[in-house]
C-alpha cells in the first residue's frame, strides 16, 4: 500500500465543518484532503487511513458528531443519500472509500444481499420437510415466512401434545366458576 502524502491544506476538521456549515467550499480542495487519508490496494480499493468506529467504518469528525467517512464521500461525488438508505461496499472492505466499489441499497436489499439468517432464509425455495415454498403454501406468522402444511401439523402436535393440561386448567376454570356462582358472584 502507497500513502499519498498531505499537502499544504487545512486540517480536515476545518474543512468539514466549513462545506457542511454552508460555507462556499471548492469541493476539490475538500476530496483531496479526504483522499491524502488513504492508500490505495492491488484490489482497487481506497482504504481509509484515519480513524474508525467501533464497527470497523472509517469516520471524520463533522457537523459536531463522528460521520463515516464513505458516506461522505458518496454526497461529495454523487450525491444525496435516500434518507434511511446504506452505503454498501461491494468489495466488502469497510475501510474502502473508492466510490467505484460503493452502492446505496436499501436497508431491506442490503440485508438481503448478505449471508444473515434471515437471507438465507428468503433465498429458500423448500422448507425442510420438502414443501415448495411458493406463495399458495406459504404464510407470515409473527413476521416470520413459513410453511403452511408444517405450521397446521405443528399446532396439531402441540394440542395433542398438551391435551391433558388443557383439560386440566378447563376444569379448574370450571370449577372456579361454579364457586363464584354458588358464592352469588357473578
Amino acid at each position: 500500500m502507497k500513502k499519498n502524502t498531505p499537502k499544504n491544506v487545512p486540517s480536515l476538521n476545518v474543512l468539514i465543518h466549513l462545506y457542511y456549515d454552508g460555507y462556499l467550499l471548492d469541493l476539490e480542495k475538500l476530496l483531496g484532503l479526504l483522499y491524502n487519508n488513504t492508500a490505495e490496494t492491488d484490489m482497487g480499493c481506497r482504504i481509509w487511513l484515519g480513524s474508525t468506529n467501533s464497527y470497523g467504518y472509517g469516520t471524520v469528525f463533522a457537523f459536531d458528531n463522528n460521520r463515516m467517512v464513505h458516506r461522505i464521500i458518496w454526497e461529495l461525488e454523487v450525491g444525496d443519500i435516500p434518507e434511511g438508505w446504506h452505503i454498501h461496499h461491494i468489495c466488502k472492505n469497510k475501510l474502502c472509500v473508492n466510490i467505484e466499489h460503493l452502492q446505496p441499497l436499501s436497508p431491506r436489499d442490503h440485508m438481503l444481499i448478505e449471508n444473515t439468517p434471515p437471507a438465507v432464509n428468503s433465498r429458500k425455495e423448500y422448507c425442510k420437510y420438502g414443501h415448495k415454498l411458493d406463495e399458495e403454501i406459504t404464510a407470515i406468522y409473527g413476521g416470520a415466512r413459513q410453511c403452511r402444511v408444517c405450521h397446521i401439523r405443528r399446532a396439531r402436535e402441540f394440542r395433542y401434545k398438551n391435551l391433558e393440561q388443557q383439560r386440566e386448567y378447563q376444569r379448574v376454570w370450571a370449577a372456579n366458576k361454579r364457586a363464584e356462582n354458588k358464592a352469588g358472584v357473578i
